[in-house]
């Protein structure tokens, strides 16, 4: 619900400086490549005024990797992360139109993950209702992709959907419980032809509940369609995590995630079970080194992660996190004869373990500092989906900054 008494205008902004040493990054380290060092760099400002009946937020970002572009060369690097308006019809229901972050629940479907140094944003179309009195808020809307300013339909060439449709519905239980539905239909085309679309839907539900120092996540998703291969998709997903609140300072937590995968005989018929998640968000659920962030990377198998955790703030300005995943397939028996992009038959699941350790302080109320070390030790079936030879342990480490101040900020009274 809309409540602005004035008009307000502000200025933000997002500095951050990211160091990461890489030796098996993303895929299992071997015994011909070396590690690597790289900076990544975020300078993000955000523009936003307010006023009864409307909003307005344009942000504009230079992201890139240190060294990227000479600092001699003139290079244009500076994009619109979001420019979009929202209009309150009444104060319950709203439009908001243009390219703008979209998130639901856990970004385990959809959301605009800020661990990546670009972020994400759509460029989308949504009608939102609020009712904070009940509890209730939905929207609904989608967006429409175009690789250029065409006259007639043309080949979109762009490795992302040509549309796709968003529905959310979500009721509030109390100050910490919730339960929400989701829809999501994107349709993806054919390469190189323009006429063919192929649509996928996902569909669930996510149920938080809380009592005492107790609380409980479940997420269960249906996905059916097609994928971009124009094979038949039927898929699901299911998730768990239970946390316990160690004292004002610490909670514990133990959870899993099951994405069905598919077997050799339905790959050969040409169907697909596996089920697919490439709007979301993996670093925070699936490991800090990225192994597994689409599901893409372990072809048809699917994924099973079994995990634990602990997070405490030790101190006032310091937070510890440690995490352990075990991973492993879903489906085993796919094989190299019917698989031209790499499939190999393996005989074991087990895809290996993964240790995640995080600390932060915060300097100042915006200003954090953050570093972590990750550790995956992968196995031989991991390496042969990766197509590594003679793995070796693989780790990960990184150093950030991260500066979010507020530069300005202004109330016209009415």
């Amino acid at each position: 619900m809309q409540s602005i008494s004035a008009q307000v205008f502000k200025v933000d902004a997002d500095l951050r400086n990211r160091f990461e040493y890489r030796d098996g990054y993303k895929k299992p380290a071997s015994e011909v490549t070396d590690p690597t060092t790289l900076v990544y760099q975020r300078g993000r400002v955000a523009f936003s005024f307010k006023a009864d009946s409307f909003q307005v937020q344009l942000s504009f970002q230079d992201a890139r990797i240190w060294g990227q572009y000479a600092n001699s060369t003139d290079v244009n690097a500076v994009s619109v992360h979001e420019s979009w308006f929202r209009y309150w019809v009444n104060p319950s229901w709203s439009f908001k139109v243009g390219r703008q972050e979209i998130s639901y629940d856990d970004q385990r479907i959809v959301g605009a993950p800020d661990w990546s140094i670009a972020g994400k944003s759509y460029d989308a179309a949504l009608c939102m209702f609020e009712q904070p009195i009940s509890g209730i808020s939905a929207s609904i809307g989608g967006g429409i992709n175009r690789s250029s300013d065409d006259v007639f339909l043309t080949d979109y060439t762009k490795d992302y959907f040509r549309f796709f449709t968003v529905g959310y519905l979500k009721k509030s239980i109390g100050s910490s419980s919730s339960a929400s539905l989701l829809s999501f239909v994107e349709g993806n085309q054919k390469k190189g032809v323009a006429t063919i679309i192929y649509p996928r839907h996902t569909f669930g539900s996510n149920m938080i509940m809380t009592q005492g120092a107790y609380s409980s996540d479940l997420s269960l998703y249906i996905q059916h369609g097609q994928h971009e291969s124009g094979a038949k998709v039927v898929a699901g997903a299911v998730a768990l995590k239970g946390t316990y609140k160690t004292g004002s300072v610490g909670s514990l937590y133990i959870g899993g995630a099951y994405y069905t995968g598919t077997s050799k005989a339905e790959l050969q018929k040409g169907k697909s079970n596996s089920f697919i998640r490439p709007y979301g968000t993996a670093h925070s659920l699936h490991g800090y080194m990225d192994y597994y962030t689409k599901l893409r990377e372990i072809k048809d198998g699917g994924l099973v992660d079994i995990y634990v955790g602990y997070k405490c703030k030790f101190a006032p300005k310091w937070e510890a996190q440690f995490d352990y995943h075990y991973f492993s397939l879903a489906e085993s028996g796919f094989s190299d004869a019917i698989a031209p992009e790499g499939y190999q038959r393996v005989t074991s699941k087990e895809l290996g373990s993964e240790v995640d350790v995080m600390l932060s302080y915060q300097l100042a109320k915006s200003f954090l500092m953050q570093g972590g070390y990750s550790l995956m030790l992968q196995s031989s079936t991991a390496e042969k989906l990766f197509g590594i030879a003679n793995g070796e342990t693989s780790s990960w480490a990184y150093l950030s900054l991260v500066f979010r101040p507020r530069l300005f900020e202004k109330n016209f009274k009415q």
